[in-house]
């Protein structure tokens, strides 16, 4: 299976309807399902919602910092830590399991560094989930 990744619902669509006149590219019949839509040749495109992660609170790479002092500061991990965004699990959850499905993973999000990072954080997330 071949998983799209756009960064929004409507880009998703967007490239559903610029696809379709190419037939053998992208078969119908189409089916949305919950958080993607499967397209006829069992490949599927799903989408971003914006950032589904973000970055982990200070007190997550040391207790120190639960509480906020000056002299803690700047906090500059050496790795910085991704948590899932308490708005998104239900679509974070849905593409981890297209990303662990797939055989090919298409970037079909915007050509820019935010929709590349959109992206590359989805893909992230899903290999440490995977690992």
């Amino acid at each position: 299976m071949r998983s799209c990744v756009v960064r929004l619902g409507a880009r998703c669509r967007d490239l559903l309807w610029t696809i379709n006149c190419c037939a053998d590219v992208l078969p119908k019949p189409h089916r949305q399902a919950d958080g993607c839509i499967h397209v006829g040749n069992c490949d599927c495109i799903s989408w971003c919602v914006g950032h589904l992660l973000g970055h982990a609170e200070p007190d997550a790479y040391d207790s120190l910092f639960k509480q906020w002092r000056l002299e803690h500061v700047p906090i500059v991990p050496e790795i910085w830590q991704l948590m899932p965004k308490a708005s998104t699990p239900k679509q974070l959850t849905v593409l981890r399991n297209l990303v662990k499905d797939a055989d090919q993973l298409v970037h079909a999000g915007d050509p820019d560094r935010e929709g590349q990072l959109l992206v590359d954080h989805q893909k992230l997330s899903a290999e440490l989930v995977l690992a």
